[in-house]
């Protein structure tokens, strides 16, 4: 909000997330939730939007701390199960759905781990290198 780059809307307004549940706001930090058997759920729409030139997310999650890189971004994240540190292949092919249907809109889509944009974070944990590459 402070940024004076990207969305001339939001540039000095207090901080908010234009997600209403109820009657208050939420500040929700995922589109997906990809839980062990697969199921999905859509915390928020993954729609795409055109901004001039480019294409947005039509609700921005609040995940990776970077108003820009938000606005640039469909986050997913994984339920994972007691002592699990990588996700099921249920999930995986989930995440591979939804990468594919990304990928349809823009085809340069990018997978990328959350610690890519925060050092201060593990997730979704140092094992995602060992199984980076079942994500298409």
């Amino acid at each position: 909000y402070q940024s004076n780059k990207r969305d001339p809307s939001v540039k000095g307004l207090k901080p908010h997330s234009g997600h209403v549940m109820g009657t208050r706001e939420s500040f929700l930090p995922f589109h997906w939730i990809i839980y062990p058997n697969g199921s999905v759920y859509c915390g928020l729409q993954p729609t795409l939007m055109r901004i001039g030139g480019d294409l947005a997310p039509y609700q921005v999650a609040w995940s990776l701390g970077n108003w820009e890189t938000d606005c640039e971004s469909l986050s997913m994240a994984f339920v994972l199960d007691g002592r699990q540190r990588m996700p099921t292949m249920e999930q995986i092919k989930t995440a591979n759905v939804l990468i594919e249907k990304a990928r349809a809109l823009v085809p340069d889509v990018t997978v990328a781990p959350h610690y890519q944009f925060d050092p201060h974070t593990n997730c979704p944990g140092w094992e995602f290198e060992k199984w980076r590459e079942k994500l298409h």
